[in-house]
């Protein structure tokens, strides 16, 4: 699988969502903050405060439940590096599709990069900012339209406890 020279990198413990992707020789710069998200309104602490993102254990957003019984792992993203595609059906929602080696840590896939929603997230990346959402999603969609080599975020969680706990602990 050849990857593009077109990277983004995710990195939990600093909420920052940072890097490059090249589209008929422009470079397009991101840096921003993210986290889990929500509307105006919620009262779900992810969605309230970005700092918690993707954190199930102050979110207590640990999955979907059904009967009583969590029926869908939440959690933080897993570490590793995924590819970017547009969302087939959702606009202004891109796809985390995990490269081979990543360890989904029993999760189902379906990660994303999207606006703030409702109730925050468990396991997408947020960026604060929805204009960023948007302009990596136009981007995005004109690296396809020219059929470029799809780019990829490396997820990672350095610079604080935070990479050990989710290396370790987190299944």
């Amino acid at each position: 699988m050849r990857l593009s020279n077109c990277a983004l990198t995710f990195n939990m413990a600093a909420a920052r969502l940072t890097g490059e992707l090249v589209v008929n020789g422009r470079r397009e710069y991101f840096n921003a903050c993210a986290g889990a998200g929500g509307r105006a309104g919620s009262t779900t602490p992810g969605a309230v405060n970005a700092e918690l993102m993707n954190n199930p254990f102050a979110t207590h957003v640990k999955g979907v439940e059904s009967g009583g019984h969590i029926v869908k792992v939440g959690g933080p993203l897993p570490l590793g590096i995924y590819r970017l595609k547009t969302h087939e059906t959702k606009p202004y929602w891109i796809r985390l599709e995990p490269l081979p080696g990543t360890n989904l840590k029993g999760r189902d896939g379906g990660f994303a990069i999207h606006r703030r929603g409702p109730v925050g997230s468990i396991g997408c990346i947020v960026p604060s900012d929805s204009n960023i959402v948007i302009r990596l999603y136009n981007v995005l969609s004109e690296i396809e339209d020219e059929e470029l080599p799809a780019p990829w975020v490396n997820v990672v969680a350095e610079g604080s406890d935070m990479d050990r706990l989710l290396k370790v602990r987190i299944v």
